[in-house]
């Protein structure tokens, strides 16, 4: 008897048809045509195609993390101590300020002092001139105007002199030089504040010549006031307003100076206090490794892939010639792939929160402890062989990858990766994790010590803040993992030793249950189960397995 559920099923139906195809359809017809396999069946089955799907999904998921790695560049204070050297990463260039501020005051030694009028000045000998009109009724004979039309064209000469800065050659020279407008300036020589000066003929020419093509007055009338005025010697005052406005406009006309920086310079020497210069070179060296990056060109998204492809080709290497059941098992190899995709995404988020924030975290966080989540989860989960070999991989691939010190991350997670794996093998109960997680950090805090020796900062502030950060971040993966864990074991029907314990535990309904209504086979139960454990033990089988068995 063959039924549909038989893969044999498929082919004799198709024989069957072949023979008598009235009979085949009819026969095939009185069977239930096969239902699709579950999610769990799909997890159970050898199926190539899933393993394959699952594959291509974490490989690319894979490079996508390697794509978007970020690239480590100290973070400096303004006015701090440099407690190393930073030397630069690639050829740029960076905004010099310094230099931009030597070029501007090299420009502005050409500008003179700007002098203006005294109000008190231009009153006494407007006074003067309008008494003269009074008292010499020659004017008229000379001047074809009005009395009227003489105050008008005073009025103007007034305003013009009130608001007219007068400054020497070379000033005006730098004004035509620099394509400046020519404003209010007017150009005189021998300048000076302590003693009354007679101004050049040349400057009243231009005072004239603005005050008839401004106003437009008859040029016989404005050239009768300007002698008058130009006869007269001047005390002059220092415009500070308006010489700080020139050398503004003189110093907007020189452009922002770029220094050339090649790979290998030194940027900032140990010791050496960080100023606005050290700063600029910093943020203009990040935004080149950016753009040489090249994101979205087609070679370096096919570059990230191809690195994504290499490692995942080797760990199923790794899985298929030493762990062959876990190779062969779709459900578990979609274990091992949702542990490594699940620590990245932790790991990145967390880059994400350090960098971003405006407390600059990262410079308290100098040793975050990633890869014992996945280590623990290797070990619970599938066995130990897996957890060192992946996670020695995932400590190598993010301690590449997020911008932090590779070498001092890169050694503090190998060291709790061993911790990890050694205190996992006692994981009987969910609240041990914080026992484990405590271990791992008490063998993290020689490694921060050392660090600190070697950087001579021992007995600082900053040890401190390294085992309190490093204790946080053994604290929240603790948290995950007492969250993670039972999700995995319910989505990839994984039984682990807690689980196991958890039956064994006398309060369990169906124990409760089974001591109350058949006390005998109870106790008989747990002596073979007693006598089980301790066989497995002196064989090295796990006991509790064998306990519960």
């Amino acid at each position: 008897s063959i039924l549909p559920e038989d893969p044999h099923w498929t082919q004799f139906s198709f024989l069957l048809f072949r023979k008598n195809r009235y009979d085949g359809v009819m026969i095939a017809s009185k069977y239930k045509k096969a239902a699709p396999p579950t999610w769990r069946e799909i997890f159970t089955e050898k199926r190539g195609g899933a393993r394959l799907l699952v594959g291509l999904i974490f490989v690319i998921l894979l490079a996508t993390f390697l794509h978007f790695r970020e690239v480590r560049i100290d973070v400096l204070e303004l006015d701090a101590t440099a407690k190393g050297y930073i030397v630069a990463q690639i050829d740029f260039s960076f905004p010099d300020s310094e230099a931009t501020y030597v070029l501007k005051q090299e420009a502005i030694k050409d500008v003179g002092n700007i002098y203006r009028f005294r109000e008190s000045e231009i009153k006494k000998v407007r006074h003067r001139f309008e008494m003269n009109l009074i008292n010499n009724p020659l004017w008229r004979k000379e001047q074809d105007a009005t009395f009227e039309e003489m105050y008008n064209a005073l009025d103007a000469v007034v305003d013009t002199l009130k608001s007219a800065n007068i400054t020497d050659s070379r000033t005006n020279s730098k004004r035509e030089e620099l394509n400046l407008p020519q404003g209010t300036f007017y150009t005189s020589s021998d300048l000076q504040l302590d003693e009354p000066v007679v101004l050049d003929p040349s400057f009243w020419r231009q005072v004239s010549v603005n005050v008839i093509e401004e106003y437009n007055y008859p040029k016989a009338t404005v050239d009768y006031i300007i002698r008058f005025f130009g006869e007269h010697p001047w005390r002059l005052q220092n415009d500070l307003d308006s010489y700080r406005y020139f050398k503004s406009l003189v110093e907007k006309t020189i452009p922002e100076k770029y220094t050339y920086i090649s790979a290998g310079s030194k940027i900032i020497d140990q010791g050496e206090k960080v100023t606005d210069r050290h700063l600029s070179m910093l943020g203009a060296m990040k935004k080149a490794l950016a753009d040489s990056r090249n994101l979205w060109e087609w070679e370096t998204i096919l570059g990230s892939f191809l690195f994504a492809l290499s490692l995942t080709l080797a760990g199923v290497l790794y899985l298929r010639i030493f762990q062959t059941e876990v190779y062969v098992s779709f459900r578990q190899t979609s274990l091992v792939a949702s542990i490594i995709i699940l620590t990245l995404f932790l790991s990145k988020l967390a880059e994400y929160i350090l960098l971003q924030n405006d407390h600059q975290l990262i410079d308290f966080v100098r040793y975050p402890i990633f890869i014992p989540f996945a280590t623990i989860l290797f070990c619970m989960l599938l066995n130990q062989q897996i957890a060192i070999l992946f996670s020695f991989a995932l400590t190598i691939i993010i301690g590449i990858t997020l911008a932090v010190e590779h070498s001092n991350f890169l050694f503090i997670n190998l060291i709790t990766v061993i911790g990890a794996i050694l205190s996992s093998r006692s994981l009987k109960k969910r609240k041990d994790v914080f026992s484990t997680v405590a271990k791992v950090w008490c063998l993290a805090v020689p490694v921060m010590i050392a660090f600190n020796l070697v950087g001579s900062s021992l007995f600082s502030m900053a040890t401190l803040t390294d085992f309190f950060s490093a204790g946080i971040c053994l604290f929240i993966i603790a948290m995950l993992l007492i969250g993670v864990m039972p999700l995995f074991e319910s989505l990839f029907n994984v039984m682990t030793d807690i689980s196991l314990m958890e039956f064994l535990d006398p309060s369990n309904e169906l124990l409760r249950r089974l001591a109350q209504e058949a006390p005998g086979t109870y106790h008989h139960s747990v002596t073979v189960s007693n006598l089980a454990e301790s066989i497995a033990s002196a064989i090295g089988a796990n006991p509790i397995l064998a306990r519960v068995g």
